[in-house]
């Protein structure tokens, strides 16, 4: 055998070794990715298609400002590029259209600061204690609005706000 049969023959291996590994590392890739995939669904509580999974973006708690309020609100955004924000455990005190707003600030704790801040009106809350969904406009800069507030627009009273974070 020649000495340039034997390269052949051993770079033909290395060759044959090297994409066995990098077979093996894909998968591996892939059974990573697969698992994050589950996990993602898992975490926004629908085992449902990838391609329908919703990612949370980004979420906060509700504090009282002039009234009580409690629950949590999160963002949603689909794969196509809608985005939703879900009330949960959500409760404020009734009153005469009492809307959503995305309010153009970190946090705001008076009804003033809501008017200085700039908002986005999401629209009606449903009366009462409830879980709920708004649509959220996909042009909005969801790192500029950070707060989401239960406002009275025939009062002009901001009822609770949940200053929102990045979601973990």
């Amino acid at each position: 055998m020649t000495l340039i049969n034997r390269i052949a023959i051993v770079a033909i291996a290395i060759a044959a070794i090297g994409s066995v590994s990098m077979t093996n590392a894909f998968a591996q890739d892939k059974m990573s990715a697969s698992s994050k995939m589950q996990d993602s669904k898992m975490q926004t509580g629908k085992m449902s298609d990838a391609k329908t999974a919703a990612i949370k973006v980004t979420t906060g708690k509700f504090h009282k400002v002039a009234h009580n309020t409690a629950g949590t609100a999160t963002i949603f955004e689909k794969p196509d590029g809608t985005r939703e924000l879900r009330l949960s455990g959500f409760s404020t005190a009734d009153g005469p259209a009492v809307h959503l707003y995305l309010v153009g600030a970190e946090d705001v704790t008076t009804s003033e600061a809501v008017k200085n801040a700039g908002f986005i009106d999401l629209g009606l809350l449903k009366k009462g204690k409830a879980n709920q969904t708004f649509k959220v406009p996909a042009k909005i800069d969801l790192w500029k609005y950070l707060a989401v507030t239960a406002w009275c627009a025939k009062f002009d009273v901001n009822f609770g706000t949940a200053p929102l974070k990045a979601a973990k």
